[in-house]
């Protein structure tokens, strides 16, 4: 039965090797429903194509006309390669028209949202031209489909909970569905998801078409205990659940988008991470639940960089009912999420990324004092926090948990600016200064795995 999905990253598709690459994983895979592709992505020498977009997008906003010969040579390169005459003033047209929209908030969502449709179109062809011979390949439009997004500003959407019933009636294709990912649908126009959408675009569509499987291929042989970069030999992690991985990609793995998750876990649809050049490797699998056990217990250790916090004090506040609430009203007045809180007796501090706070600082901080009649707020760290965390199934069961990580970061000379723990909680969430970050990421990986 055909009811896998699969989703190629922007690496995957970078130039017209990566392409063959693509297409050879997709003809040998006979349960393959539905192909969800990003923009061709960076290469030796260049960049990605949606950053080319995105300079292109703001010189026309700048009243000049953009030299569009790089971006179309990226699509050429892979045309030429198997021979595809008609697809390239195609391309070209499509993005003169984009460039003529009316100049307004989504004008550059509608242009860089050219990367990935035209790459679509051109998957599609180069299947045909490659000769999949079992089942015809077939682009679908995001837009024409119903992949409905609601508008939150800027261009940037979030998923309409009505497109997955749309994106549903595509189960009657007996096509190989080639879909564009990173957008969709607004009022009759197009914007698109914020970046690294297309995963989140893959898991929507792999939630429609009930899917028994799917499948992320990128540049990377799995999903590692620690980032690469900072821990050179860290492990790869042969399973882990969509818990561990959202926790994982909300500190800062870029594997696999954050809200990417959440419409796999809804339908239970395990998601195998893939590396398109070594296909045969195991990669990652992401499941429902794991068996743990003291070596297992912790999965992986996270962090992201440019945190900020604000700090309020409050005398009494413990005898006032309602004061978080009121808090995070405040907050969501002014249109900002919160990652982290941890409180006192009469204190609390609330922890966000600092493009969340950005150009409000001052409004926040009236607001507290004349709706919340605070004695003291003010804003901590101003982006200089990383929060690392630690992340396992089995931290509830493992005893010592958050004073092995405490003790670890003080052997490392590493002092901890903000700590949250639930009890319970699947991951302890550790506040540090931006320059001690990766000290931290080591530290705690030679603790715990």
């Amino acid at each position: 039965m055909r009811d896998h999905v699969a989703k190629f990253g922007g690496t995957s598709l970078a130039t017209p090797e990566a392409f063959e690459q693509a297409y050879q994983i997709v003809a040998s895979n006979s349960d393959l429903k539905a192909v969800v592709v990003s923009a061709p992505g960076k290469i030796p020498g260049g960049e990605k194509v949606t950053d080319l977009l995105i300079k292109a997008g703001n010189t026309k906003l700048a009243g000049q006309e953009p030299n569009l010969d790089e971006i179309l040579g990226r699509y050429k390169a892979i045309a030429d390669s198997v021979g595809i005459t008609d697809i390239m003033s195609e391309i070209e047209h499509d993005l003169r028209k984009r460039l003529d929209f009316p100049k307004c908030e989504i004008f550059l969502s509608n242009f860089i949202a050219a990367g990935e449709d035209n790459c679509a179109k051109l998957f599609s062809q180069y299947c045909y031209a490659k000769g999949l011979k079992d089942i015809k390949s077939r682009y679908i439009d995001p837009v024409m489909a119903g992949f409905k997004l609601t508008h939150i500003g800027n261009g940037i959407g979030r998923v309409h909970p009505d497109a997955y019933a749309k994106l549903a009636e595509l189960k009657i294709s007996k096509s190989l569905i080639i879909f564009p990912g990173f957008f969709g649908e607004w009022e009759y126009s197009v914007i698109t998801l914020a970046r690294g959408g297309s995963d989140v675009s893959g898991a929507v569509l792999a939630n429609a078409l009930d899917a028994s499987m799917y499948w992320n291929f990128t540049d990377i042989d799995g999903v590692r205990a620690a980032h690469p970069k900072i821990v050179p030999d860290s492990r790869v992690i042969e399973q882990i659940t969509y818990e561990e991985m959202r926790e994982l990609s909300v500190a800062g793995f870029e594997v696999l988008h954050e809200d990417a998750v959440g419409p796999l876990y809804k339908k239970g649809i395990p998601v195998r991470i893939k590396c398109t050049t070594d296909p045969s490797a195991p990669g990652t699998l992401i499941t429902p639940s794991r068996r743990h056990d003291s070596r297992s217990a912790v999965i992986g250790i996270a962090c992201r960089q440019g945190y900020s916090s604000i700090g309020v004090q409050k005398l009494l506040m413990n005898h006032e009912e309602g004061f978080g609430n009121k808090l995070l009203g405040v907050l969501a007045d002014h249109h900002i999420s919160y990652d982290h809180d941890m409180d006192a007796t009469d204190y609390i501090s609330v922890i966000m990324r600092s493009q969340e706070l950005k150009g409000k600082e001052e409004s926040v901080i009236n607001s507290l004092y004349t709706d919340l009649k605070v004695n003291e707020a003010s804003i901590l760290d101003r982006g200089n926090l990383s929060m690392v965390l630690v992340v396992g199934q089995g931290l509830p069961y493992t005893r010592h948990a958050a004073s092995r990580a405490t003790a670890a970061l003080a052997q490392a000379d590493i002092d901890v600016l903000a700590l949250s723990y639930p009890r319970n909680s699947k991951s302890i969430a550790i506040g540090v200064d931006d320059s001690e970050a990766e000290l931290a990421v080591r530290a705690l990986y030679n603790e715990f795995i």
